[in-house]
């Protein structure tokens, strides 16, 4: 029974799904978008989550006992997790793309909501409220 079982196998035994998981998260880190199924999606966005977590909270041992290499250890501490000062999760967004032609599986990409579309949306509706209700005024 699987009862409180929680991951998806991917098809993989326990290691070879822990490097994928591994691979993709540091391709996600280093490219900041990546294209993928849907499963391995929805398996990766908890573990690059809490990566960025740790990352945040400055705990560079326990990043470094995760098995990242140098330059993406690198991004996450200097750039990745100085994006998010307000958030405690949320980080990643997934859009489906397009169903692959060979099988037939729904691709999608997965890639940072980075800290710039958040401020702009934050302020573009601010700017763009304020700038509607002069342009209404102008118009009567």
């Amino acid at each position: 029974m699987r009862h409180l079982k929680r991951g998806v196998k991917l098809g993989r035994e326990r290691e070879a799904r822990r490097a994928l998981l591994l691979h993709l998260a540091s391709a996600l880190i280093l490219h900041e978008k990546i294209k993928t199924t849907e499963k391995k999606a929805k398996a990766l966005i908890p573990q690059v989550e809490e990566l960025v977590n740790l990352a945040k909270q400055n705990q560079k041992r326990k990043l470094l006992q995760k098995g990242l290499r140098k330059n993406v250890f690198l991004k996450l501490t200097e750039e990745i997790g100085k994006w998010y000062p307000g958030r405690k999760s949320g980080y990643l967004k997934v859009v489906p793309l397009y169903y692959r032609k060979g099988d037939d599986t729904k691709v999608f990409q997965v890639s940072f909501s980075t800290h710039e579309d958040v401020e702009i949306k934050k302020e573009g509706k601010v700017t763009q409220n304020a700038e509607d209700k002069s342009s209404a005024k102008k118009k009567k």
